[in-house]
């Protein structure tokens, strides 16, 4: 009886919303895809290799997707797309498949488009 309770008191975290979700998992699977280029050139495995680059090539899609309104950035997003950036960079550096670069770089451009936030300042305008 004691556990019936427990379980009908439970709390259910509530999902979040959509975008970070995307940008958490994005962030994951450029992280994922690193790991994979490094054990792949390490240990000169293809198998590996042939995982990262199909990681790669989703993350490639998936940032296009993203890429949309820079003068209204989620931080979430930025943090992401950078990762994603660097990811495929570095898959480009060791496939050197062109696909990998040029989304790359559209991504960079897309980033250095939003514009920068100063840093806050207290009250005597010293920043923190």
């Amino acid at each position: 009886m004691k556990q019936q309770e427990n379980v009908d008191t439970l709390s259910v975290p509530q999902p979040r919303s959509s975008a970070a979700s995307s940008d958490d998992s994005d962030s994951r699977t450029a992280e994922i895809v690193l790991f994979l280029l490094e054990l792949a050139r390490t240990n000169r495995d293809s198998s590996l290799l042939e995982v990262a680059t199909f990681a790669a090539s989703h993350l490639a899609e998936d940032a296009s997707r993203r890429m949309t309104h820079p003068a209204d950035p989620d931080p979430s997003l930025i943090h992401g797309l950078s990762r994603t950036a660097f990811a495929l960079a570095e898959a480009w550096k060791i496939t050197h498949d062109v696909r990998y670069r040029e989304a790359g770089l559209r991504v960079i451009r897309y980033l250095s488009a939003i514009p920068s936030v100063p840093l806050s300042t207290d009250q005597e305008g010293t920043k923190p």
